[in-house]
């Protein structure tokens, strides 16, 4: 039809407070069971959080919405300034879009418990961009990119995700599960700016300075060196206690997320034994500065308004609109294959339709207002609904608290080790990965007289043009 487009609860993916009701079990004079409303895990949508009186289920459930999005607002803060520094601009301008894309996107999105924000599969993309044409041009980018994901919406371009097949969806998640270890590996390096290239002959690491100290108006080169000796080994610690309290503490209790708890243990070993005994790990401070302020459109920003290029010119498109078609397709593709992933675990039917939309618009607005861009993120995502997170309070709420963070609440935040950060993300990597593909890799490698053998009779259901998928879209996602 030729009407605005709405985003009603069919688009939203998350059902009316009677289907969930119908769907979770009749009432306990039917049934002659416990009542299912008894049941925290019963108010699975944020309609039945917030209708109705509140009872001490239904506060135990808002409880654990708001802190699955106060922990995944946390493990964002180092992601975000992360890959900022890929895409070559401020941490502010990363974090802006981490706020900005999570909390729209979590209100208008596809799939409840979905988190997007500022991500790395865009930032590589901005290296050489913003270093020839500077942050003006990437903020008309970004507007550029969020039409280019409406219009994609409203043609109904987000059905075509139903084509994707379920080896593509198991190469996908392994191919993500090892980009996100590997970047982990980053937290176990120092970062130092120098005045030469880290290759030059001349190369001295103790002439480069720390992040703090940079003067920007230096033209230096950003250079890492693996942290070694007893503040690897206290790093170590912090990572090996966050995941095993995210491994144990679901077994005892389910109303505090574990992930939360692991992050404040790691801060607690870094404050109580690592300072004390005279080193320092990496906390999240040592990334760069995260203090910002709440955004305004760049054309009224003094900082930014006399970068951004005029729109009336038509070089402008000739440069943003191939960046822009870049930037879409690769966030859309990124979240339409997360949006399948969480609408499985969460068993709630996702709408391509709406997260295109919600993605377009968010994007839109994050580039009037200073944002690099964004889309889905499928470790913040598990993050989230391994933690309980299973709404769009969860996923609202990480996005709000990420602006507190960074108009009042940077200082506290900046105590967290990153080492305790790595080590969530360490266990997202574990959740991620499909374990179980490796042994259908390694059936289809078998000989097939072996494979028709009684004793591997399941063998036989593997399909070798499969198992060349799921090894293709694993390496291509790696790449």
């Amino acid at each position: 039809g030729g009407g605005a487009p709405t985003m009603d609860a069919r688009d939203s993916g998350e059902p009316g407070p009677d289907a969930a009701e119908a769907r979770m079990g009749a009432a306990p004079a039917a049934s002659g069971k416990a009542d299912p409303t008894s049941d925290p895990m019963y108010y699975n949508t944020w309609r039945l959080i917030l209708s109705r009186p509140f009872t001490k289920p239904k506060s135990r459930a808002l409880l654990r919405e708001l802190l699955s999005g106060l922990t995944v607002s946390l493990a964002q803060v180092p992601e975000a300034v992360a890959f900022s520094f890929t895409a070559g601009v401020d941490p502010i301008i990363g974090l802006q879009a981490a706020w900005m894309v999570g909390l729209f996107t979590a209100l208008f999105g596809g799939a409840p418990g979905m988190v997007s924000g500022a991500t790395g599969a865009l930032a590589v993309v901005l290296p050489d961009f913003v270093a020839e044409h500077g942050v003006g041009y990437l903020f008309i980018t970004v507007m550029f990119m969020g039409i280019i994901q409406f219009v994609f919406g409203l043609l109904g371009g987000g059905r075509l995700i139903k084509l994707v097949g379920h080896p593509v969806m198991l190469g996908f998640c392994n191919g993500l599960a090892i980009v996100i270890g590997i970047a982990q590996f980053h937290s176990f390096k120092y970062s130092r700016y120098c005045p030469v290239a880290c290759d030059s002959p001349s190369y001295d690491w103790n002439e480069c300075v720390a992040i703090e100290d940079r003067d920007l108006a230096m033209d230096d080169f950003k250079c890492d060196q693996w942290i070694t000796g007893a503040v690897a080994g206290f790093q170590a610690l912090e990572v090996v206690a966050t995941m095993l309290i995210i491994w144990l503490l679901p077994r005892l209790t389910k109303a505090i997320p574990s992930s939360l708890a692991g992050i404040v243990l790691g801060t607690v070993i870094e404050f109580a034994i690592v300072r004390p005994a005279g080193y320092e790990t990496p906390t999240v401070g040592d990334l760069g500065s995260i203090k910002g302020s709440f955004p305004i459109p760049v054309w009224l920003d003094d900082q930014y308004k006399d970068l951004l290029p005029s729109l009336s010119d038509p070089e402008t498109y000739r440069i943003c609109l191939p960046v822009s078609a870049t930037m879409a397709v690769i966030g859309l593709v990124e979240s339409l294959m997360t949006l399948q992933l969480v609408g499985q675990i969460t068993n709630k039917k996702p709408s391509p339709r709406a997260e295109a939309l919600a993605q377009g618009a968010a994007n839109i607005i994050t580039g009037i207002l200073g944002g690099m861009g964004g889309c889905a993120m499928i470790g913040q995502s598990m993050i989230n609904v391994k933690s309980g997170g299973v709404t769009r309070i969860s996923t609202a709420f990480a996005g709000a608290f990420l602006l507190v963070i960074i108009l009042v609440a940077y200082p506290a935040i900046n105590l967290v080790p990153v080492a305790s950060l790595a080590g969530v993300m360490f266990m997202v990597v574990i959740g991620t990965f499909e374990w179980h593909s490796l042994s259908i890799v390694l059936a289809s490698l078998l000989p097939e007289k072996l494979r028709k053998s009684r004793r591997f009779q399941w063998m036989r259901k593997v399909k070798r043009s499969d198992v060349f998928i799921i090894v293709l879209v694993t390496v291509v996602a790696v790449a």
